[in-house]
């Protein structure tokens, strides 16, 4: 899966697209493959070191931005009853990484996708 990682905080020359091994999703995940992502100030303030996600995530680094998704379900973990494959979701993920090919969200960060929505 493709990420866009910020490496440390700074400036546009932080962010670099890295190649990460995706992971089965645990009891509460859904994987998605990213439709959209939104750029959002957040974002730009994490990768500057501003703000409460860059305290969250100093020590993470390399980490992936984005907090707002919509993606399409590809597997869904154990416990997840909401969501099933092929289902189009959006949702804000407060851990981030929605800068991907791929996701890992936290089910309960997600909404569905209504049809009559393009």
């Amino acid at each position: 899966m493709a990420q866009l990682q910020i490496t440390r905080f700074g400036g546009v020359e932080v962010l670099q697209l890295a190649n990460q091994e995706i992971t089965a999703p645990a009891s509460g995940e859904v994987l998605l493959d990213v439709i959209y992502a939104a750029v959002n100030p957040v974002d730009a303030k994490t990768r500057a070191g501003l703000g409460w996600a860059a305290a969250q995530h100093k020590d993470d680094l390399p980490w992936t931005p984005g907090f707002d998704v919509c993606g399409l379900v590809q597997a869904v973990g154990s416990s997840v009853t909401d969501f099933a494959v092929g289902q189009r979701v959006c949702g804000m993920v407060f851990r981030g990484g929605a800068y991907a090919s791929q996701l890992l969200a936290v089910a309960d960060d997600l909404l569905p996708v209504p049809e009559t929505i393009s």
